[in-house]
């Protein structure tokens, strides 16, 4: 990854944070090592998973050259566009620093302090009266799912 790539990489945090993932697959060759570091894993049958918000991230990932290789495989859409030229830098920055930052405000508005969907499932109500009262919360959860889908089709 080229070090602007990696740079946009780092200074996101989507992946990392609950935009796009509740959690990611973890090697079983990784465990020990994510283990040694104090990181929490939850394993379901053979599978590993690492549960997100990731816990080794605090502003940006602190074992970025030693993550796991289901994060270091990774690519979202905005990063394979850039890669590719369909893309130039200053628009990718502005769709994930604008995405980023709606996940903050929402953040700020719910409830909770867990996997952030999770945390919004619970936050919001389906009846007249919620929607009514959370109307401004609700039209930056669809400009979310929306930013979402352009940051990376098949998650987002």
């Amino acid at each position: 990854m080229p070090n602007r790539v990696a740079e946009l990489c780092l200074s996101c945090s989507l992946c990392c944070t609950n935009g796009l993932f509740r959690s990611v697959p973890v090697r079983a060759t990784e465990v020990a090592g994510l283990r040694a570091r104090r990181l929490p894993l939850i394993k379901r049958g053979d599978e590993w998973l690492m549960p997100f918000p990731c816990a080794a991230h605090n502003g940006r990932c602190s074992i970025y050259s030693d993550r796991p290789s289901a994060c270091r495989d990774y690519e979202c859409d905005v990063l394979v566009a850039l890669n590719s030229g369909q893309t130039p830098e200053s628009a990718a920055r502005s769709l994930l620093d604008r995405t980023n930052a709606l996940v903050a405000s929402i953040r700020t508005r719910i409830a909770g302090t867990g996997e952030f969907w999770a945390d919004v499932d619970r936050f919001c109500k389906d009846s007249a009266e919620w929607r009514s009262r959370h109307a401004d919360l609700l039209l930056d959860l669809f400009e979310l799912h929306a930013l979402l889908r352009r940051v990376d089709r098949k998650n987002g």
